[in-house]
């Protein structure tokens, strides 16, 4: 008896949902949207990192995110999304659902009692006035994986990448 493949073929136009690597892919004919698979906390991931103050430091494998002081934390979203201000919240709501939890924000490390803060802007965005920059390195690792850079001094480079559209819950962050 033939072994069944390892992959599910899909048709175009047909409606997915499949994980790999602790990502969680949803598909329908309009959109594929990649996010952080819920189970990944359980696993380890999603761990808080404490940031030192001027250096880009690396969280859960997607975002760099730098402060300019020290006493911040960055953590996973999941059980805190009522604590935050409702400028995050509103912005919050434009994400799916299925990815808020593994959101990153930040917060002072050593007082619970402030709102911590949504890690989902745009440098220029609100976060630039707290002192914390942060940068997604999603597409640049995806397009490292799938060849379409050869070597990291390449990432950037490639005219794909550069005129990528901004998700509509990023844009809402951007402020003039």
């Amino acid at each position: 008896m033939a072994k069944p493949p390892s992959y599910m073929p899909v048709s175009a136009g047909e409606a997915f949902t499949a994980t790999l690597g602790g990502a969680r892919i949803e598909a329908d004919p309009d959109r594929v949207v990649l996010e952080r698979e819920a189970g990944e906390a359980a696993r380890g991931g999603l761990r808080p990192l404490v940031l030192e103050a001027g250096t880009p430091m690396v969280w859960d494998g997607r975002f760099e995110i730098s402060a300019d002081r020290p006493g911040l934390v960055v953590e996973a979203l999941r059980g805190q999304a009522a604590r935050l201000d409702p400028e995050d919240r509103a912005l919050l709501a434009r994400v799916p659902a299925s990815a808020r939890p593994a959101l990153p924000l930040w917060r002072k490390l050593d007082d619970r009692a402030v709102s911590p803060r949504l890690a989902l802007a745009l440098p220029h965005a609100h976060l630039r006035y707290n002192g914390v920059r942060w940068r997604a390195l999603c597409e640049e690792r995806l397009a490292a994986a799938t060849g379409v850079v050869a070597r990291e001094v390449q990432i950037g480079t490639n005219p794909h990448m550069a005129h990528l559209p901004i998700p509509p819950y990023v844009e809402a962050g951007i402020k003039d």
